[in-house]
């Protein structure tokens, strides 16, 4: 079963939204209902329910007295009476009949005050007069919300609940909709990646919550594309770098077999030693480059001289410089934290550099900027034309035909600058020089 069809199975945003409005009306409904309960059955000195209930029976037989005290025990007056009572009052009131069967529970409420309330019916009873006749005032409208229609309250409850669900799902929804639509993207994103669609972005993130996920995702998928690139090159340039002196070890090989005689056997043996050594310093060079490019550089930062560190990064370089080369040096008096293995390497290819093209003259300064340690080469060669700036950071990159493998090396000098200039956030610039050659400098943060 393919990926789109196990989305297309997947419950859809409306449906969810419905499947969690359903079960926020059942859960208000109960809560509701079970919240009435818990209320009504807390202590009375927390509700002060109790009191209005007592204050209510002790009312309703001050009037039930106050009622019986009007009657003169003729039947139809007393009758008249309660008819008279009933009909402004709009309630049931009834004399019953002396010997009229009561609940036992009711009975046993009488007292010395002759009143018992049913609670159940709502009804109080009054017993009055020397023939202990039975008066009755009720049932009478119930005003407690536990005791109504239980039908009447669950829909009450529930026509409240689907109000409030709606009320609650529509802000939810509104609240969720910029985290679902910034997760929708960023998982088709992912999904792009996967499939080997490295040029796949995730679109700017409009919530706080994916904004830092969308960045590192993107971040992720830059690096990625960029290794791949880089290991195109590299493979690319390697296959194009090894045919010269496998060319030669083959023309060598062949003279060698041709050889008549042993002197001219062993006039090949020094050229094929130098193309086997050629062969080897570019397998180890590009292994190395590959694997810095490949890996996380953590610089060892420490506090670090910077008179002293390129004092001893020249005196060190001297074997190598033209003996025609003059070096300039104008090195400021501070310290900084730096990896000085790294930034040796890179000094040291940056010298080399500028040796390789200059005329006559090289100069190293190094200074501060704000909190930035800027590393600036500059020499009076040919220079560098504004077009080829980008270019001559890629691996195996040469510019003109002048600058061959001899004079060259293999072209991954500035490509470590550019590497070890990004494990120190910081960046390395081309420009022109004061004498009219080119100028690098690199940055370190």
């Amino acid at each position: 079963m393919g990926k789109s069809q196990q989305y297309s199975q997947q419950p859809s945003l409306t449906s969810r939204i419905i499947l969690y409005l359903l079960i926020m009306l059942v859960a208000q409904s109960v809560i509701v209902y079970g919240a009435l309960h818990i209320f009504v059955a807390l202590p009375p000195e927390w509700t002060g329910l109790s009191e209005d209930y007592e204050f209510y029976q002790k009312m309703l037989g001050e009037s039930a007295r106050l009622l019986a005290e009007q009657f003169t025990g003729d039947a139809a007056h007393d009758q008249a009476v309660v008819d008279t009572i009933a009909s402004r009052f709009n309630f049931n009131v009834e004399i019953l009949p002396t010997d009229t069967a009561l609940p036992a529970e009711i009975l046993a409420q009488f007292n010395g005050d002759n009143l018992a309330y049913d609670d159940r019916l709502n009804t109080l009873y009054l017993r009055y007069g020397p023939n202990a006749q039975l008066l009755q005032i009720g049932p009478l409208a119930n005003n407690d919300i536990l005791d109504a229609d239980t039908s009447a309250l669950l829909i009450f409850i529930l026509v409240c609940s689907v109000v409030s669900a709606l009320i609650f799902v529509c802000l939810l929804f509104m609240a969720l909709l910029p985290l679902w639509r910034d997760a929708m993207r960023l998982r088709a994103t992912a999904a792009q990646l996967t499939i080997g669609d490295l040029s796949a972005r995730a679109p700017k993130a409009h919530s706080w919550l994916f904004k830092t996920l969308t960045e590192v995702v993107n971040t992720m998928a830059d690096r990625l594309d960029q290794q791949v690139r880089n290991s195109k090159i590299i493979f690319h340039a390697m296959a194009h770098e090894l045919r010269t002196p496998i060319a030669r070890l083959r023309f060598g090989l062949t003279m060698m077999a041709e050889s008549e005689s042993k002197e001219s056997f062993n006039r090949q043996l020094p050229g094929i030693h130098h193309d086997l050594e050629e062969l080897e310093a570019l397998i180890n060079t590009s292994l190395n480059f590959f694997k810095m490019q490949q890996q996380d550089v953590l610089p060892k930062k420490q506090s670090v001289d910077i008179v002293t560190w390129a004092h001893q990064l020249c005196d060190a370089l001297i074997p190598m410089k033209p003996s025609h080369v003059q070096v300039t040096l104008a090195i400021e008096d501070v310290s900084f934290m730096l990896d000085t293995k790294l930034a040796t390497l890179a000094v040291n290819n940056l010298l080399l550099n500028a040796f390789k093209y200059t005329s006559s003259r090289v100069k190293l300064a190094i200074f501060t900027v704000d909190d930035e340690l800027h590393i600036a080469v500059s020499d009076d060669g040919a220079g560098i034309p504004k077009e080829a700036y980008d270019e001559i950071f890629r691996p195996f990159s040469r510019l003109d035909n002048s600058r061959t493998r001899e004079t060259g090396g293999h072209g991954l000098g500035l490509a470590y600058v550019e590497l070890i200039a990004k494990s120190h956030q910081g960046t390395i610039k081309v420009s022109d020089s004061e004498w009219g050659g080119a100028k690098l400098t690199l940055i370190l943060r």
